[in-house]
């Protein structure tokens, strides 16, 4: 697959944007964590990032993904987790996962953004944004931008 075809499958994106991926730069040293309740975007969150180089893993429940992370403290370097989900929102998810490891960073992703959630995102530690529909260009850079401070 190439990257103009995953691109296309992006809600609003579309067009050759070319490869972004820097092949010089190693992946982290764990696997990256995306969580979307989403079937289609939580598979094609995992198809992006499989394709910029990194090792993915992809669940629709954040009960599941809360799990994942506390049952196996250091297999992830990063979490991406949709805010708006039905089982648990996520900014619950968060709140969890940094029970046990507050030093996991985050991105967060949504299609809206609102006072309350950008408030919370300026006081929290090692948390970035992700607006959708976003394309792979926008995933990766949000993907680099948490994983630099680590």
């Amino acid at each position: 697959m190439t990257d103009t075809d995953v691109s296309d499958r992006l809600p609003g994106a579309g067009g050759n944007r070319g490869s972004t991926m820097d092949t010089t730069t190693s992946s982290p040293p764990g696997e990256i964590l995306f969580v979307d309740d989403e079937e289609p975007i939580a598979r094609l969150g995992h198809d992006l990032l499989d394709l910029l180089g990194f090792r993915a893993v992809s669940v629709t429940s954040p009960k599941r993904a809360l799990e994942l992370v506390n049952g196996e403290p250091k297999r992830f370097s990063l979490l991406i987790v949709d805010l708006k989900m039905n089982e648990m929102n996520g900014l619950d998810l968060v709140s969890g996962v940094r029970e046990s490891q507050p030093e996991l960073p985050v991105v967060l992703m949504s299609g809206l953004w609102d006072s309350n959630v950008i408030m919370e995102m300026k006081r929290t530690k090692k948390l970035w944004s992700l607006s959708k529909p976003f394309t792979a260009r926008d995933l990766e850079s949000a993907v680099r931008q948490a994983l630099a401070v680590n």
